[in-house]
């Protein structure tokens, strides 16, 4: 960032301003912009760190908003945490209002910021999909929102969201169940003669064993089976492998809803191309190129997922030394 770089040379730009001076101008006796006016105050300095303590998270956030292995799943957190960071910082400015102009200014950037993620959050708020994707998510579901949620303000929004998810859960059931329609094909039942006593009534039958059968079933059995079980600490989209032979539906519905966030891989490709098609290598063919990039693609994929497999084992190390010390 470049406030972060600012801060760095702060004594250099300072001396910078000091040491200036202006030259006259030909034919005039008026002075150019005197630099030195601009030197900043020990105060206006602290707020450029409190600037920057500030937006150090916004960037996180928007970087890992960026990542392919982020979901719509995590755009809701991300905006939460944001509000409350903002909201926090909001609230300190105020309380700093009167030892400067400053933080009076900050306060007031705070609050305007707060109205923008506001505005993303009500944008947020008219799609179920973001809502749905948390819910299918094993590792958040609807205990992300009991816990987080604990303001009025907030948790009178959590009976919308369970009525919303559910309602897009029945529409992808009917969809499904139009789109794929399974035709069994049965004997026809034999009629058989009732039996009839000796000095009985010819009308009565044998109907101990008869019930009722309703032509439509719960739907949402499933579904209700799967929010009402613990949310998971640890869960991938491979782990849904194991679900799909028994609940096809539940499977096919979480994952049409974890989708990523930001899918730039058009982007990404040109971002990454400027590395490869530099100066030095103007006249590479196109085939050259395009065998480059896919090698460099395929590399970085298997990077990452080394990473994540040894990290995984890593975990796993610890966990088995932990509970050898405990036992």
């Amino acid at each position: 960032m470049m406030l972060e770089r600012a801060l760095r040379c702060q004594a250099r730009l300072q001396a910078y301003c000091s040491n200036w001076r202006p030259e006259k101008s030909k034919g005039s006796d008026d002075n150019t912009y005197d630099l030195r006016e601009d030197i900043l105050s020990s105060e206006e300095w602290q707020g450029v760190r409190e600037v920057v303590k500030v937006l150090k998270p916004l960037l996180h956030y928007t970087k890992l908003a960026e990542q392919r292995d982020v979901g719509l799943q995590d755009w809701m957190p991300i905006i939460d945490t944001v509000t409350e960071h903002f909201s926090r910082a909001s609230q300190g400015f105020k309380e700093m209002a009167d030892e400067g102009p400053v933080y009076e200014w900050l306060h007031i950037c705070c609050e305007v910021a707060l109205k923008k993620l506001d505005h993303y959050f009500k944008l947020a708020h008219k799609s179920p999909l973001y809502y749905t994707a948390m819910v299918m998510d094993p590792c958040l579901k609807y205990a992300w929102f009991e816990q987080k949620w604990t303001t009025p303000s907030k948790s009178d929004r959590i009976p919308h969201v369970k009525t919303a998810v559910l309602a897009l859960w029945r529409q992808a059931k009917d969809r499904s169940r139009k789109a794929a329609p399974v035709a069994v094909n049965l004997p026809a039942p034999q009629q058989v003669p009732a039996q009839v006593h000796e000095g009985s009534n010819d009308k009565f039958r044998y109907d101990h064993k008869s019930i009722k059968y309703t032509t439509i079933r719960n739907s949402d059995g499933e579904f209700e089976r799967y929010c009402a079980e613990d949310a998971l600490e640890e869960f991938s989209l491979s782990d849904w492998k194991r679900l799909e032979k028994n609940q096809p539906d539940l499977v096919q519905f979480a994952l049409d809803h974890t989708l990523p966030i930001s899918s730039s891989e058009c982007e990404r490709s040109f971002s990454s191309a400027k590395f490869t098609l530099n100066p030095l290598r103007a006249f590479m063919k196109s085939d050259l190129f395009e065998a480059l990039e896919t090698l460099r693609a395929w590399f970085l994929q298997s990077h990452n997922d080394d990473l994540k497999d040894n990290e995984k084992k890593r975990r796993s190390e610890e966990l088995e030394v932990i509970s050898e010390i405990l036992q």
